[in-house]
């Protein structure tokens, strides 16, 4: 646990240091990863934790701590000193923070002000507020309105991005349909389908965009200081392909599909999910040990599974002329251990991916557990927190495959150790008695 906060803590200050010193692109999509995704706040002491369907600090609220707050709505309308960081359906900040703003919603609107640097992940954000550093937001809808302000670098995704207000150095964008009418101090860097600048826009920069058709840019009330560049996306360079914005898409993806796969895993199999956790949390080295097993055996399957395969060909290409009986008889025997290698080869793969859920319900019931809030160890928090830690910690390279690989086949070790307990607990419940009724004392008996 000691080792997994170090790591956090680190992550925080590398993202930190990149998002406020670098300006190459690839840096930042990396650091999105870090910096998004709740985990940048460092783990302090003195920290804040709330839960529940509706949280709202109110204005007369004071909390010189980091905040922590988790719901379906979330409102922060006072003041924070430390680091705050919300998830929820819909969150709102209009107060005052004196640290990093974090946030993983549905729908977010920033009307306060923050002294450091503000990260959204949403569906549709908005931003009409103070920002003292660095703005990351990535969201189907971006609206940079007319009253925001921010003092740093301002780095945008989303398939429609409006930007109206201040942006005191660069401006990166990476949009469908992208509008600018706001006032930017320093370069301008844009990648969309269709690109608008209109009035009263005023870039004191260079810009720079990258479309297939011609950015519309009003002559009219807008004023651009340095050079405008056009580059076709044919223009772009192999590294800037291969670096593009699913880099960070991908991993998001994959952690969302397995914190749903997660919930319906739990709602089907409650019993088994919880013994499992059990065990991975009271016994991790036998769960290795056992997850090790349950790879060979996986392994060995697909390698078996490649014979009846192979008879199949081999089957067809004798089932005919004087070699008919014989490739019938290959055919056959083919075609049955088909089914069973497969079954084992799925079987073990299922067991594998869940595994890695069921380790991230671990890391984030110990994390929780810290904060004091981690009760309930099957709890989606639990397990959307893991899967946030773990997503971050399996970016790192080499190091961050060996912690996956530990993960899952610790995590698969005690599903089948779980699995294991909870039907033989199941038999000695269901299995009869052998011994016969008791026969009563010879004194009780009636007299002939």
């Amino acid at each position: 646990m000691a080792t997994c906060l170090l790591i956090i803590r680190i992550s925080k200050k590398a993202a930190q240091v990149w998002a406020d010193e670098s300006n190459d692109i690839m840096t930042l999509r990396a650091a999105a990863i870090l910096v998004v995704l709740f985990l940048t706040p460092g783990i302090l002491n003195a920290t804040t934790f709330e839960k529940g369907d509706r949280i709202h600090i109110t204005n007369i609220h004071k909390i010189y701590d980091d905040f922590y707050g988790f719901g379906q709505n979330v409102t922060i309308d006072g003041f924070v000193g430390g680091d705050l960081v919300c998830g929820g359906y819909e969150v709102s900040t209009s107060g005052k923070i004196g640290g990093s703003i974090n946030v993983f919603a549905n729908t977010y609107r920033h009307a306060g002000e923050t002294k450091q640097s503000l990260r959204v992940f949403a569906e549709t954000g908005w931003i009409n507020g103070y920002v003292g550093r660095s703005l990351l937001v990535m969201a189907s809808e971006v609206y940079i309105e007319q009253s925001a302000d921010i003092t740093d670098d301002a780095h945008l995704f989303g398939g429609s991005v409006t930007v109206d207000g201040h942006i005191g150095r660069n401006l990166t964008v990476h949009g469908g349909r992208i509008y600018i009418s706001g006032v930017i101090d320093g370069d301008v860097h844009l990648e969309g389908d269709k690109i608008t600048i209109s009035a009263p826009a005023a870039i004191r920069g260079n810009l720079t965009y990258e479309s297939d058709k011609e950015a519309t840019i009003n002559l009219t009330g807008v004023s651009i200081l340095g050079e405008t560049e056009w580059v076709l996306p044919d223009d772009k360079d192999s590294d800037d392909e291969s670096s593009g914005s699913p880099a960070i898409i991908v991993p998001i993806s994959q952690m969302l599909a397995a914190f749903l796969f997660g919930i319906i895993m739990i709602y089907m199999f409650r019993r088994y999910a919880l013994v499992s956790f059990q065990q991975i949390r009271t016994e991790f080295a036998k769960s290795f040990a056992v997850g090790i097993l349950t790879l060979l055996v996986m392994t060995f399957s697909i390698l078996i599974l490649t014979v009846p395969v192979v008879g199949v060909i081999v089957g067809l290409i004798l089932s005919s002329g004087s070699t008919a009986f014989f490739g019938s008889i290959i055919l056959i025997v083919s075609i049955l251990l088909t089914p069973i290698t497969s079954f084992h080869s799925i079987t073990g793969g299922i067991l594998m991916y869940s595994g890695g859920i069921m380790a991230a319900i671990l890391v984030g019931s110990l994390l929780l557990t810290k904060f004091g809030a981690g009760k309930k160890p099957l709890a989606k928090l639990n397990l959307f927190l893991g899967l946030l830690i773990m997503t971050v910690l399996c970016a790192i390279p080499y190091l961050g495959f060996l912690f996956f690989l530990v993960a899952m086949l610790s995590g698969a070790g005690a599903i089948v150790l779980g699995v294991r307990n909870c039907r033989a607990e199941a038999m000695t419940q269901s299995m009869p008695s052998d011994l016969p009724p008791p026969v009563p004392p010879v004194s009780n008996l009636p007299d002939n």
